[in-house]
C-alpha cells in the first residue's frame, strides 16, 4: 500500500513538473539558412520631436545563419498598404547589427529590436537587454524591458505576445520606443 501511495506522489510530480515545463517558452532559437519566419507587431517611436507609429505583419527569411548571429531578409507590409524590404545581420539572441540603410535606420533599428531572454519564460516573466552605444553608426546607448504577456489568438493560430519599451541612455534627446508582437511559438524570430 505504501508502495501504491509512493508512487501515485511520484507520478504527481513528474506531471507537475511536465506541465511546468510545457508552460514556459524558449524564445531564443537557432535558425537554418531558407526558414523563413512571419510576426505581427506594433511600436512606436518617439526621436527628435517625431513620434511614428505602425503596425505591420513582418517576413524573415534567412539567408545565413551561425552561433554568431543570422542574416536576413526582411519584408514589411504595414496596415497602411505601403511596403519595405530590406537586409539585416543580428546576433544570436537578436541583437541587431547592420541593414542597408543610413544612420538614423541603424539608432531606430537597435533601439527596437526584438531581444530574446538567455532562458525560458512563463507567461508574465519579464527580461532587461542593455544595447551598447555605437556613435560611428548612430546608435547611442539604451536599456529595453520586456515582458510575456500572455498567449492570443491571431490569424486562427495561438501566438505569444510579447511587449517591451527601450529608452536611450546616451544623447542629448533620448529617443524612446514601445512595442508588442505577436510570436508564433513553433518559429520565434523577431
Amino acid at each position: 500500500m505504501r508502495k501504491r501511495i509512493l508512487f501515485h506522489v511520484l507520478l504527481a510530480c513528474l506531471s507537475a513538473i511536465s506541465l511546468a515545463q510545457s508552460d514556459s517558452f524558449s524564445l531564443l532559437k537557432t535558425f537554418k539558412k531558407g526558414e523563413e519566419v512571419r510576426y505581427a507587431i506594433h511600436n512606436v517611436i518617439q526621436a527628435d520631436g517625431v513620434e511614428p507609429e505602425s503596425s505591420a505583419v513582418t517576413s524573415r527569411k534567412i539567408i545565413e545563419a551561425s552561433k554568431a548571429g543570422y542574416t536576413v531578409e526582411v519584408t514589411t507590409k504595414y496596415t497602411d498598404g505601403q511596403a519595405a524590404s530590406y537586409t539585416a545581420k543580428y546576433g544570436p539572441r537578436g541583437e541587431f547589427k547592420s541593414v542597408n540603410g543610413s544612420d538614423q535606420q541603424y539608432r531606430t533599428y537597435a533601439l527596437k529590436a526584438f531581444i530574446s531572454p538567455q532562458q525560458p519564460v512563463k507567461i508574465g516573466d519579464s527580461w532587461t537587454y542593455v544595447g551598447p552605444s555605437d556613435l560611428e553608426r548612430g546608435i547611442q546607448g539604451f536599456k529595453s524591458d520586456y515582458k510575456l504577456v500572455g498567449k492570443e489568438k491571431l490569424d486562427g493560430a495561438e501566438a505569444l505576445k510579447v511587449t517591451w519599451s527601450g529608452k536611450e541612455t546616451t544623447g542629448g534627446l533620448p529617443a524612446v520606443v514601445k512595442a508588442e508582437a505577436w510570436l508564433d511559438p513553433r518559429r520565434l524570430l523577431c
